[in-house]
């Protein structure tokens, strides 16, 4: 089962950098297939007949690459291999130029991340990494860096917490590692970027101590940077957005709204500082994070407004489109349209789970090769070698590409199956209405038991009275045998008006004793319905007595207020065990509901299934309780018995 506030932490999580990098998206059209190739290929004209040397080619190419990714321009591998030939040949024939190599694979691996292809980027980071090797960094971070972004999106707090903690000591040599020139500038600006999700996710987990190490790390890097010369103006840039990014993390998770304002004019004040080059991150940033302030000083109509700016932006990827659903609901949810935001939030989770289900991590395993053979392939094609070999490639992964879809299939089946198994059993909930229609049947006896008795008492019990009173007149007036028969007849007559009388108190107190046993069973039916006994434990326990005199309908409330709880419990608690209790208090009925769940979360306290449970409460007078923790919940529900009674 889903637990919808489980999946809210999630799709609050820092926007992916894929959205981030869609933010300039909009103020561009993106060119078609053919205006691409024709600006490739004008530049690898210029190359050829010597109007461009090899730096100002593959520099122009640079750019020319950048520029589309910021216009939002998607590049099938082949297609971005074959515009990039040339770039790979020059790259690789002169040793000059090796730190283009690097730039080569890492154009592959923005086209992949943008576009959520996770499994595909980390391939080409790892590419990277290898190159970066070759060239003589002994400890590169692209691929570290790489994986952590992936992480933030999917909310994977405990593996960036892992990664982090086996590099941390060479991390931690850094500061002096820079102010040494023992490594590059490019080294300490992965680690600042790796420090980054890395305070985060220590927030995350509670761990403030280490949250605070990190940050006070990068704070020691970015000195080191920025005392250098030979730092550029848009590193010291991307420097300086970060170590304010990393305060304002902290300030969110904290919930330190006036810090945060105070972070976003500091980061508004970099577009200022560096208006000499393109701001363009400084903007993404301050889009991001405010959604995060509006969101937590709760200004719905400013949130609305940047949820419309981001509804312009391209939503290619499920999990964006998650995004924006989830930050409606917050908005619906402040202006107090529970209903609509609910539903909101339960769409943003589908969509969530169409990009983040249970094989995510199967499906990259698999992309991760395909990738890989697809590259090997372009190359092996292109050099004409190992066709036979490249055929055996093809059928292996084919095979393992059918055997793992296979394989997801049939989970998914299995999940599935499951999953309608469960609301199944939910549906049988609706044997209730069999409960109700016999306490309706058992009603209509009583009611016909109450006439009866009326009859007794009002109509044959007086007349009865009437021929006693006269009968003791004549028996007084009268001697001799007469009279002692008439005194006989009398005693008899007395004695079927005392029978008469005590039989129609019994039938009317008989009529007012409510099947206790039958009760229970329909609580039972219910719990067993919702709560398989290979999963759960549950009791119901209902004290004698304890529905002594109540009313049809407050039973059949009580009925409904109990299939509520259990549905709430199904749908959040995570429980194994349920209680269900009920008990005279004084003059109250109590009704207790217990869980060993995970307890409530606020967004749950304001969900539909209570606001059910505390309208029919209401209804009867009663009032509801509610106490959550980590150990689990107990709903009570008190209720005045002379207000529930059938007189």
């Amino acid at each position: 089962m889903i637990s919808i506030s489980l999946k809210r932490t999630l799709l609050l999580v820092l926007i992916s950098s894929s959205f981030i990098l869609g933010f300039r998206q909009a103020f561009a059209q993106a060119p078609s297939a053919s205006q691409i190739k024709i600006e490739y290929e004008k530049l690898a004209k210029a190359y050829q007949e010597k109007q461009l040397s090899k730096e100002s080619y593959l520099r122009q190419v640079d750019s020319l690459a950048s520029a589309f990714l910021e216009q939002g321009v998607y590049f099938e591998t082949r297609d971005l291999s074959d515009y990039l030939a040339l770039y790979e040949s020059i790259a690789w024939d002169d040793e000059h130029f090796k730190s283009n190599r690097i730039s080569y694979y890492q154009k592959f691996m923005n086209n992949a991340r943008m576009f959520g292809k996770d499994g595909a980027s980390i391939y080409y980071a790892e590419k990277m990494s290898e190159q970066a090797r070759a060239n003589g960094d002994a400890h590169p971070l692209i691929e570290m860096l790489q994986k952590f972004d992936i992480y933030m999106g999917q909310g994977l707090f405990d593996k960036i917490v892992q990664a982090y903690e086996k590099e941390e000591k060479y991390i931690r040599q850094l500061p002096s590692l820079l102010k040494n020139n023992k490594v590059k500038n490019s080294s300490g600006m992965d680690a600042i970027y790796i420090l980054h999700p890395t305070v985060t996710a220590y927030l995350k987990k509670d761990d403030k101590r280490k949250a605070e190490e990190a940050a006070q790390l990068a704070n020691q890097i970015g000195e080191e940077l920025k005392r250098k010369d030979s730092v550029s103006r848009q590193m010291l840039l991307n420097t300086d957005l970060f170590l304010i990014s990393i305060p304002i993390a902290k300030a969110v998770h904290e919930k330190d709204n006036n810090k945060i304002g105070v972070l976003l004019k500091k980061l508004e004040g970099l577009k200022t500082t560096y208006k000499d080059i393109n701001t363009v991150y400084v903007d993404g940033s301050l889009f991001k994070w405010r959604l995060h302030y509006f969101l937590q000083t709760r200004n719905a109509d400013s949130l609305s407004f940047y949820i419309k700016e981001m509804e312009k932006y391209p939503t290619s990827s499920n999990k964006q489109k998650a995004h924006i659903a989830a930050y409606k609901g917050d908005v619906q949810a402040i202006r107090g349209n529970y209903k609509e935001s609910y539903n909101l939030l339960h769409e943003a989770i589908t969509l969530y789970q169409q990009s983040e289900a249970d094989v995510t991590v199967e499906m990259d395993t698999l992309l991760y090769a395909h990738t890989e053979a697809e590259h090997n392939q372009i190359a092996l094609e292109r050099a004409e070698k190992a066709k036979q070999q490249r055929t055996i490639w093809l059928i292996g992964i084919s095979g393992l590409a059918v055997a793992a879809i296979l394989s997801i299939y049939l989970l998914m089946q299995k999940r599935h199956k499951k999953a309608q198994q469960i609301i199944s059993a939910l549906n049988d909930t609706a044997n209730i209405q069999i409960a109700l229609m016999e306490e309706a049947r058992d009603q209509a006896k009583r009611d016909e038991q109450h006439r009866l008795s009326r009859e007794l008492h009002d109509g044959l019990s007086g007349t009865l009275a009437s021929l006693k009173n006269r009968l003791e007149i004549q028996a007084n007036s009268l001697k001799g045998d007469f009279q002692e028969n008439l005194q006989q007849l009398k005693q008899m007559t007395e004695q079927v008006y005392a029978e008469v009388r005590g039989r129609s108190h019994t039938l009317y107190d008989k009529a007012n004793i409510v099947d206790e046993s039958r009760f229970r069973q329909h609580v039972m039916d219910l719990a067993k319905a919702a709560f398989p006994n290979a999963v759960y434990v549950y009791n119901v326990i209902i004290d004698e007595g304890a529905l002594d005199g109540t009313s049809f309908e407050f039973r059949s409330y009580l009925i409904r207020i109990v299939q509520e709880s259990f549905a709430n419990i199904l749908k959040h608690a995570k429980a194994t065990a349920v209680s269900v209790l009920m008990y005279h208090e004084q003059t109250d009925l109590i009704l207790e509901v217990q869980d060993n769940g995970e307890g409530m979360k606020k967004a749950q306290k304001r969900g539909l299934g209570l606001q059910n449970m505390f309208t029919r409460i209401k209804e009867m007078d009663g009032k509801l309780e509610i106490k959550s923790s980590e150990e689990g919940t107990l709903i009570t529900c008190i209720f005045p018995v002379e207000r529930q009674s059938n007189v």
